[in-house]
């Protein structure tokens, strides 16, 4: 004999069954698109259909839930968007949350026909009422989905709900009937998600919502495990299934570096149709404020110096850059490209009705202005500083912002 055991010694190892690989998405929260001013911007529904399609034959998609970002027109939108983007990317299951639950039964029902039956929730007691099934079969795998929320799940949705464990143990006993592994989509914390694994040992892995990136490593609670996709879409996770158990997990981020997939992106430009032709930046909500905007080039009528940095800057065509990728009608962008679009008085309502609010201008930063270019010397707007950029320049939308970097690019006065 060789140095190495013939196929019959009884030395030998018994073969490994073929691996599966399992992608968990989801909890984007209606961000259907990244934004900001710098890069690398994560996430996306374009980028996450390029990665969703790999993975061949022995693939589970799974996504975790949240499809909206609340209970407004738009969220309705973007709601709608993604539970066909479940269709056509082929997802084996998405678990309906008590937050995709505040659109109401209407639109739920609305939501689980554009998904073609993709949408579940064991965390519901079967009424008949509301096309959901508690679960469906993915691969190897018996996915249910609970939420840690289950009154609020019932409540918005005229039925009745199960609690979390419960609904946990419900899928464990019908996928022990069926010998498959459970899986639990779960709309909750990593901390009752753990507790979950640990009252249900069967499930051979519970997925949670979290904020941040995803764990690196693959998370363990006895024989199962715990995963994320963490937040608003940035990241897809790949989990690799072989031998009865989770063997390992990986971090995808969904950066720049990711090609965005053709009939992703043909679904996203009919989301961005149906914002265009919608009412949305007319009928937006305002916040009080009982002072009114001058309009950038009045304010350059006193202070010329300044108009012409402004104009050599780009919060001078900020506008324009919304309207070269099709956002230009989007409230959710167009709140830091214009002046005061979130203002009860007079303030930005649309480039031809006031073109001297389009645009970042001066009152972006130093404030509604109106009462001080009537009587500038009675009243004097307050002195502003880096604190000023921060509300469109967040650690969301401007990851990489630094004040002293950008200050120079735009500095003006004393």
């Amino acid at each position: 004999m060789g140095l190495f055991s013939s196929p019959a010694s009884p030395r030998a190892h018994k073969p490994s069954e073929p691996a599966w690989t399992v992608f968990l998405a989801g909890d984007a929260e209606g961000m259907l698109a990244p934004c900001g001013c710098t890069s690398p911007q994560q996430g996306g529904l374009k980028r996450r259909a390029t990665i969703l399609r790999e993975g061949g034959e022995r693939r589970v998609l799974l996504d975790n839930g949240g499809l909206g970002s609340g209970n407004g027109v738009q969220s309705r939108m973007k709601a709608e968007t993604t539970a066909i983007a479940l269709e056509r990317l082929g997802i084996d299951a998405s678990n309906f949350t008590a937050r995709d639950a505040a659109l109401g039964s209407g639109e739920a029902i609305q939501l689980a026909r554009l998904s073609k039956g993709r949408l579940l929730s064991t965390s519901l007691r079967p009424s008949g009422t509301l096309p959901f099934v508690p679960w469906r079969t993915a691969g190897p795998f018996l996915v249910g989905g609970a939420t840690a929320r289950p009154d609020a799940l019932g409540r918005d949705l005229g039925e009745s709900s199960l609690p979390p464990e419960e609904a946990a143990h419900r899928l464990a006993q019908a996928a022990e009937g069926q010998g498959l592994a459970p899986i639990l989509l779960f709309d909750g914390d990593r901390a009752s998600a753990r507790a979950l694994a640990r009252a249900e040992p069967a499930l051979r892995l519970v997925t949670y919502r979290a904020t941040g990136r995803p764990p690196a490593i693959l998370e363990r609670e006895g024989t199962g495990a715990l995963a994320t996709p963490g937040e608003r879409g940035k990241d897809v996770v790949r989990l690799v299934w072989q031998d009865g158990g989770f063997a390992s997990s990986a971090v995808v981020p969904l950066g720049p570096w990711v090609p965005d997939d053709p009939e992703a992106t043909d679904l996203y430009r009919e989301y961005l149709k149906r914002v265009s032709r919608s009412t949305l930046l007319e009928d937006s909500p305002h916040v009080s404020n009982p002072r009114s905007f001058a309009g950038t080039p009045r304010c350059g009528s006193c202070h010329q110096a300044a108009l012409a940095v402004w104009e050599k800057s780009d919060h001078h065509h900020a506008l324009k850059t919304l309207k070269t990728v099709g956002h230009d009608r989007d409230p959710d962008c167009v709140r830091c490209h214009v002046v005061g679009k979130d203002a009860a008085a007079i303030a930005f309502v649309s480039p031809a009705k006031t073109p001297g609010l389009a645009n970042v201008g001066c009152e972006s930063c130093h404030g509604a202005g109106a009462a001080h270019a009537a009587t500038p010397k009675r009243i004097r707007l307050p002195k502003v500083g880096g604190r000023a950029c921060l509300p469109c320049h967040d650690p969301e939308n401007s990851p990489r912002f630094d004040f002293a970097t950008y200050w120079p690019k735009v500095r003006h006065g004393k």
